[in-house]
C-alpha cells in the first residue's frame, strides 16, 4: 500500500486553540506524496478535502503523533484514516516502553519530538522556521512554508531507520498491534461519553450536605485543640522573648494540614503527618473518622463534581469536563505504561484550558458511574474479560492445576482459597474473606506484588488487614499449590535482571534501566508483571482495532475502555448485533494467545455505565 507522509498545522489565532479539536481548525495540511511531490493545502475547504478523502482513507498515512492529526481530519472534514504508521508510537515500542515513564529520556537525553528523532536518526538539526503564527485566512510566509515542509522531510528517514530496528528487535507484531489500534484511539476520543448533569447536581447537593454535617461536629473539636496549642506556643514565645516579635496565626482551618496536625497533636495523637497512612491506626476514633470522612467528601467534590463545570482560576477560565453538547471527552495515552497498557488523563492541561476526566479511575461510591449514560435512542454495551490475567498466567506458565481449573469451568479464586485455608471448594462463599484474599494473592502475583504490596492492596481494596507473617504464609501456600507458576515467574525475574529486558509471547518488549544490586527486586517484580499485563494489553488492543473496522462506520460510539473492559454506545436498533460482534471480537482476540484455557467475555446492556 502506498505511503503518504502527512502533517497538519492548526489555528492559534484569537478565539481558537490549536490543541483543541473542538475549538480549533486546520490551517495547513502538508503531504509528501508517493510521487515525491510535496502538497501544501492552506485553509483547506470541505470540497478540497472531499476530493482527497479517498487518497487519505485508502493509503498508509505516515506521521508523528498521528492521533492528533487524525482527530482533526475526522472532526473537521469527516475523513477516517484507517491505515497508519506513527513514528511517535513506534519509537516508544523500540525503547521497550521506557519512553512511557520518562526513563529513556532521562538516561539518553533524547525526547520524543520529531526534531529529536530527526537528530537521532540523521544527525540533522531541524530548522523549524516560524513555528508559531499559523493563522486562518493569512497567506503563508516562506519561513512558514519551510517549517511545514520540514515536518515531512525527515519522516521517510526516521521511518526507514525505525523499520530496520523493528526487524532487528523482532517487534513487527507489536508495531502491527499498535498501528491497527491507533484509529480506534481516534474513534474513542472523538466519541466522548454522555453525562447526566442532573445526577451530578444531586451528588453535589448530597456531598455538600455531608460536609456541612461533618464540619459541625469536627470543626469545634479541632478549633479548640488548635487554639489551646497556639496559646501554649504564644506563652512559650513570651517566656523566651528576644525582642523580636513572632506572628501567630490563631485562626483554625480544616484545609490546612499544618494546623490540623497541630490540633491532633494537642489531642494526644502521636503522628508526624496527617496523610491516610498516618491516620489509619486511629480511624475508629471519632475525630479521625470524621476527619477522613470530611476529606473523602471534599476530595470527591473537587475532583469529580466541581471540575465538571466551567470556573475561573488565576484570571483564566478553565472549561469543565462536560462539553456544551453534554458529553465528556478524555485524553487517552495509547502507550500509557511501560507494559503497553492504555492510560487516561490530560497531558496537555497546561496548554489546553479544558478539564479532562480520567475515565479509567471513576469511583463506585454514590452510584457515581450512573452519571455516565447512553444518549436517547442508544444503549451502552459493556464487556470485560473474565479473569484475563490469571488465565494468561495459566497459559504462559503451563501450570496444570490452573489450566485444569479453567478447562472444567471452576472458579480459580475458590480453588486457591481451598488450598490456602483448607476450606472445601463448595464452602467458599463468593463474597468471603478467604476468597478475597485468594483473589488478591493470585492477582498480586500477576502484578508482581511482594508481601508489603499485597498487604496494602488488601487493605485499600477490600478493607482486610493482614500481618506480615500472615501474608507471607498465604503467599507461600499459593506458591506450593502452583509450583509451575512459581518456577515460571522466578525464571522471568532472574532473566530480566541479567538481560534488562523481558518479552511477552506476542513479542512485545519491556526494557529496564540498570539498578543497584539491592534494588534488583524491583526489576524482578516489574518483569513478572510485564509478561502478563502486556499480553492483556495486546489482547484488548487487538479487539479494539477489529471493532473499529467493523463498527465505527455504523454509528456505534466507543465511549470508554478500562484495561480489559470495553464500553460501546450502540443505536438501539442494532444493539443485539453489535453486542454479538463485541463479544465475538473480544473472545477471538483472546483466543489468539489463550490456547490452553478458554477465553470468556460477557456483554452487559444498560442505560447507565456499570460493570
Amino acid at each position: 500500500m502506498p505511503l503518504i507522509y502527512l502533517d497538519i498545522e492548526t489555528d492559534n489565532s484569537e478565539g481558537y486553540n490549536g490543541l483543541d479539536v473542538f475549538n480549533g481548525r486546520i490551517v495547513t495540511i502538508q503531504m509528501l506524496m508517493p510521487s515525491g511531490k510535496v502538497v501544501i493545502l492552506k485553509d483547506p475547504t470541505q470540497k478540497q478535502m472531499d476530493e482527497i478523502k479517498p487518497v487519505l482513507e485508502n493509503n498508509v498515512i505516515v506521521g508523528h503523533n498521528l492521533k492528533f492529526d487524525c482527530k482533526f481530519l475526522k472532526q473537521q472534514f469527516g475523513i477516517t484514516v484507517r491505515h497508519v504508521y506513527d513514528t511517535y508510537i513506534v519509537e516508544i515500542i523500540i525503547s521497550g516502553g521506557m519512553y512511557a515513564n520518562g526513563t529513556y529520556r532521562a538516561i539518553n537525553k533524547i525526547g520524543l519530538g520529531l526534531k529529536d528523532l530527526a537528530f537521532k536518526y540523521s544527525g540533522a538539526k531541524m530548522e523549524k522556521g516560524e513555528q508559531v503564527g499559523f493563522m486562518y485566512g493569512v497567506p503563508l510566509t516562506m519561513a512558514q512554508i519551510t517549517y511545514a515542509a520540514n515536518d515531512l522531510r525527515y519522516l521517510p528517514v526516521i521511518m526507514k531507520c525505525q523499520m530496520d530496528q523493528i526487524k532487528a528487535l523482532k517487534l513487527e507484531r507489536t508495531v502491527g498491534v499498535e498501528m491497527r489500534c491507533l484509529p480506534a484511539m481516534v474513534w474513542l476520543e472523538l466519541s466522548g461519553f454522555k453525562v447526566n448533569i442532573d445526577k451530578i447536581r444531586s451528588v453535589e447537593v448530597e456531598l455538600k450536605r455531608r460536609v456541612t454535617i461533618i464540619e459541625r461536629k469536627l470543626f469545634p473539636i479541632l478549633e479548640e485543640a488548635y487554639k489551646a496549642a497556639m496559646k501554649k506556643e504564644i506563652a512559650e514565645a513570651d517566656e523566651n522573648a528576644t525582642g523580636k516579635k513572632k506572628k501567630f496565626d490563631t485562626q483554625f482551618s480544616l484545609t490546612s494540614s499544618t494546623k490540623t496536625l497541630k490540633a491532633l497533636k494537642q489531642l494526644g495523637y502521636n503522628i508526624e503527618k496527617t496523610n491516610e497512612d498516618c491516620l489509619a491506626p486511629f480511624k475508629k476514633d471519632k475525630v479521625i473518622k470524621l476527619l477522613l470522612l470530611h476529606r473523602e467528601a471534599t476530595h470527591f467534590l473537587t475532583t469529580y463534581v466541581n471540575s465538571a463545570f466551567d470556573r475561573e482560576e488565576n484570571g483564566q477560565v478553565i472549561r469543565g469536563y462536560v462539553h456544551p453538547n453534554g458529553r465528556t471527552y478524555s485524553n487517552f495515552k495509547q502507550y500509557g505504561t511501560e507494559t503497553g497498557r492504555l492510560s487516561c488523563g490530560n497531558e496537555n492541561l497546561k496548554k489546553l484550558p479544558v478539564m479532562s476526566l480520567n475515565l479509567q479511575n471513576q469511583p463506585r461510591k454514590l452510584e457515581w458511574r450512573s452519571v455516565f449514560v447512553a444518549e436517547e435512542g442508544y444503549v451502552l454495551l459493556t464487556s470485560d474479560y473474565s479473569q484475563i490475567e490469571p488465565r494468561i498466567m495459566a497459559q504462559v506458565s503451563g501450570d496444570p492445576k490452573m489450566i485444569d481449573a479453567y478447562t472444567i469451568g471452576k472458579d480459580i479464586y475458590r480453588i486457591t482459597a481451598e488450598a490456602i485455608f483448607g476450606i472445601p471448594y463448595d464452602k467458599v462463599e463468593k463474597e468471603s474473606r478467604e476468597r478475597e484474599i485468594a483473589k488478591q494473592i493470585t492477582l498480586g502475583l500477576c502484578y508482581g506484588l511482594g508481601t508489603p504490596g499485597l498487604i496494602k492492596k488488601l487493605k485499600t481494596d477490600s478493607g482486610i488487614n493482614l500481618t506480615q507473617d500472615e501474608a507471607k504464609l498465604y503467599i507461600n501456600k499459593f506458591k506450593k499449590n502452583y509450583p509451575t507458576v512459581t518456577k515460571f515467574l522466578d525464571e522471568i525475574g532472574n532473566r530480566a535482571v541479567k538481560t534488562l529486558a523481558v518479552r511477552n509471547i506476542n513479542g512485545r518488549m519491556r526494557r529496564f534501566s540498570p539498578v543497584k544490586y539491592d534494588e534488583e527486586w524491583k526489576i524482578v517484580n516489574q518483569a513478572k508483571n510485564a509478561v502478563i499485563q502486556s499480553l492483556s494489553a495486546d489482547i484488548t488492543k487487538i479487539a479494539m482495532g477489529n471493532l473499529f473496522l467493523l463498527l465505527e462506520s455504523r454509528g456505534v460510539r466507543f465511549v470508554n475502555t478500562v484495561h480489559d473492559e470495553i464500553v460501546l454506545e450502540s443505536p438501539v436498533e442494532i444493539a443485539d448485533e453489535v453486542s454479538k460482534i463485541l463479544e465475538d471480537e473480544m473472545v477471538k482476540a483472546g483466543k489468539l494467545f489463550l490456547t490452553k484455557v478458554p477465553c470468556k467475555s460477557e456483554v452487559t446492556p444498560s442505560q447507565v455505565w456499570k460493570k
